[in-house]
């Protein structure tokens, strides 16, 4: 009897020392971070619905950030203290015809989300949405400088020539540069607003130069704030994309190449060679453009003379966005969906984080929409990294 007594307490101890708490780090071979413990989980399913679309993620004043999503065609509103402590969730919608179609634009901390047939506004702090109130029938928008959106008619097979309306007191207005390529006989089929500044614009003729031929397709640049242009066209071989300001260029991509123009002397600096997939997302961090491609990798590029300095596996399907904090991008990679960061400097990949969910669910991955809030006295900041049924808090690598 003492003898099996003895045997189970030592069966006993040797099963504690295998029970060990997960490490906060874990690293691969290269010293990639491929698991790193998270400051705190907020579910977000507790009232009944999952995130399975975000719409947007918002940080306000470095303390709160709202999200925005949609599931099974109802829309839902949360508040959320960087602490992930959620200090509302309401819902804003119960319509099956919304779908988020582009990026959110946010103006003095009030999303406008695009649904494809209206605009609506959500106020964190009113815990409601209202409906854009826009002289248009089918509106959608193009982007945004301030207080001024450019909307339009939406339409499948072209963009109606926009409008731009004053979200201060709700009056619409045509700018000279629409002015400009209506008197061209062009559509405008693509507005990025970008830097608060500027318009990457990208046009075609109404009709086809050559019957049976796809329409020609150019590319303009345009100051919005001291109404001229940095570029008035170019003719190129399909829209322009991702526009990125660096020191006195700017970049963006066509057709497969990063371009880069200068705005003292308006001259195309350069241009990469051409890959097999399109760019998907750019960045500019002190003298690096970072692009991700389609083609599963991310490329830097030397921003003066567009050498290619490096490139890392990340990309996945088009990784769609980089936040940066203390000189580390952080973004979600397209393909398998982890949580990735990478030193833009180094070209050195330094967080390959896989969704903790994914333990219990194999599709609850890592959302686009990343939020980077910066430390205080000498803190690290916090990474604020959605997913399918939670949102996840996590201390920043700097």
């Amino acid at each position: 009897m003492k003898a099996l007594i003895t045997l189970s307490f030592s069966i006993m101890l040797s099963w504690v020392s295998c029970v060990k708490e997960d490490p906060d780090i874990i690293k691969n071979s290269d010293g990639v971070v491929t698991y790193k413990k998270p400051l705190w989980r907020t579910s977000m399913t507790d009232n009944g619905w999952i995130t399975s679309a975000f719409s947007g993620t918002i940080l306000i004043n470095n303390t709160q950030y709202y999200q925005a999503s949609l599931s099974d065609g109802n829309g839902y509103i949360s508040l959320l203290d960087y602490k992930g402590n959620i200090l509302y969730s309401t819902i804003y919608s119960e319509s099956k015809t919304y779908k988020v179609r582009r990026k959110p634009y946010i103006y003095e901390n009030i999303q406008y989300c695009d649904m494809g047939k209206n605009i609506i506004t959500l106020n964190p702090n009113e815990e409601k949405y209202t409906l854009l109130d826009t002289p248009l029938d089918n509106c959608t928008f193009l982007g945004g400088i301030n207080n001024e959106i450019f909307i339009t008619n939406f339409t499948w097979g072209d963009v109606i020539d926009p409008v731009i309306y004053n979200l201060d007191n709700n009056t619409s207005k045509q700018d000279g540069f629409i002015d400009y390529f209506i008197k061209k006989d062009r559509h405008i089929d693509e507005i990025e607003a970008f830097a608060n500044k500027y318009l990457l614009i990208t046009t075609k003729n109404r009709e086809p130069t050559t019957p049976g031929v796809i329409r020609d397709y150019f590319v303009s640049i345009y100051d919005y704030q001291n109404k001229m242009f940095i570029i008035e066209e170019v003719e190129v071989d399909g829209l322009s994309r991702q526009p990125v300001l660096g020191e006195g260029l700017i970049y963006f991509e066509i057709d497969q190449m990063v371009w880069a123009i200068s705005i003292d002397n308006k001259n195309i600096e350069w241009k990469t060679t051409k890959k097999t997939q399109d760019y998907y997302a750019g960045y500019y961090y002190n003298g690096v453009v970072v692009y991700s491609n389609f083609d599963d990798y991310i490329y830097g590029y030397h921003a003066e003379t567009g050498q290619e300095l490096w490139k890392i596996s990340g990309s996945g399907n088009g990784t769609k966005q980089f936040k940066e904090l203390n000189g580390i991008l952080y973004y979600r990679n397209g393909g398998n969906a982890t949580l990735e960061a990478l030193d833009p400097l180094e070209g050195k990949l330094v967080w390959q984080i896989e969704c903790p969910d994914t333990k219990f669910d194999r599709g609850a991955f890592f959302k686009d929409e990343i939020v980077v809030i910066p430390g205080n006295n000498g803190e690290k900041g916090k990474i604020i990294a959605p997913a399918y049924l939670a949102t996840f808090g996590y201390e920043a690598e700097r």
